[in-house]
């Protein structure tokens, strides 16, 4: 999995004692322990709103929505958009999320050739003309897994031709606060048209089971509320509590500064030992590693396997086409610098290894 490095400073496991028993001394037991409003109060819409501000500009208390969990609210939108047999266009390689969403709610997907830049709009252009989706789905910051950033011409380019197709995106966007200086996300660029998500999973911890959601307008936030209290009813909240306290004393903001350090080291250590040559940020959680021309994916994560490694093939993320002879890093997983080095020192060899033709899966 995808997760954020725990960080050695601030010391996490104490921030988490420390304020949880203040929230149980300060707040009502049997409302954190009860059903929450679906979407969040007008308290947490704000601080949802201050977070994610830096990327996407201010907006109002009425176009956000607090969510539990990205994947959630990416389903929530995308019932809300589409019909089933509908098409969703996305990157060829694409997170696997939205996949499982696709398939669950029948729905085609589209995949699009990418350039270091990510999503090219020339290819959108054509897949538009040709298929006629009723949505977008992309990661234009980081993208997962291939590390692609949009650059600001890249993103109005791509709302450009959304503009001409009359085509309706979702922008999920984990990985933007993790950058030191992040572009504008396209629902800053084109405030009609973008429904943005922004969790928390990937810049605090999975374990606070928290997104933020800025929709187009009151309207699309009822709609896309009844979607999510449909597909999860609410959040929890203790959860809700504690994120909302880290927002509201600046802990957040420490313990994403501790998570953003800890990422440039790991980044840097990856490139020490793996080298040049793959897709890698040097904010991003993850390597988008090239393999050399002996191995396929599928069986090198699986022979990285029995040497105790877990790598993602790329064949989880591809969309369309043939899978690239890449797989997946998550740096965050390993829980210090020294295992992560041991962990990539492990992926070296078996990038050495030549395997006998006789090679099969095992899984």
């Amino acid at each position: 999995m995808n997760l954020p490095p725990i960080p050695q400073d601030p010391p996490l496991q104490r921030i988490i004692q420390n304020d949880l028993a203040t929230i149980l001394k300060q707040q009502d037991l049997n409302s954190l322990m009860s059903y929450r409003v679906t979407g969040g109060t007008v308290a947490e819409r704000q601080l949802g709103a201050k977070w994610i501000e830096p990327v996407i500009g201010p907006r109002r208390t009425d176009e956000i929505l607090v969510s539990p969990g990205a994947q959630s609210a990416l389903a929530a939108i995308v019932s809300t958009h589409t019909q089933p047999g509908d098409i969703i266009v996305t990157d060829r390689i694409a997170y696997p999320g939205i996949r499982t969403i696709a398939a669950q709610f029948g729905l085609m997907l589209v995949g699009v050739d990418s350039d270091a830049e990510g999503m090219m709009p020339d290819q959108l252009d054509r897949v538009c003309s040709e298929h006629h989706p009723r949505l977008l789905y992309c990661i234009p910051t980081i993208h997962n897994p291939t590390t692609a950033t949009m650059s600001l011409q890249r993103r109005k380019d791509i709302l450009a031709v959304a503009q001409h197709h009359h085509l309706t995106i979702a922008e999920d966007d984990p990985y933007s606060l993790l950058m030191e200086n992040p572009l504008p996300a396209l629902a800053a660029l084109d405030h009609g048209r973008v429904s943005y998500i922004a969790t928390l999973a990937k810049t605090l911890s999975p374990g606070l089971r928290t997104a933020y959601v800025a929709l187009p307008n009151p309207d699309m936030t009822r709609r896309v509320t009844a979607a999510i209290r449909a597909l999860a009813l609410t959040n929890a909240g203790l959860l809700s509590a504690l994120a909302a306290r880290w927002m509201q004393t600046g802990q957040a903001q420490a313990i994403l500064h501790g998570i953003q350090k800890e990422l440039r080291l790991r980044q840097s250590v990856a490139r020490r030992i793996l080298g040049d040559g793959h897709c890698q940020n040097p904010d991003g959680p993850h390597v988008w590693l090239k393999l050399p021309d002996w191995w396929g994916s599928a069986d090198f994560v699986a022979y990285a396997r029995r040497r105790g490694l877990a790598l993602v093939p790329s064949t989880v993320f591809t969309i369309s086409g043939e899978p690239p002879q890449r797989a997946r890093i998550a740096l965050g997983s390993a829980p210090d610098v020294a295992s992560l080095e041991e962990s990539l020192h492990g992926v070296l060899s078996v990038l050495q290894h030549k395997r006998s033709p006789g090679f099969t899966d095992i899984v």
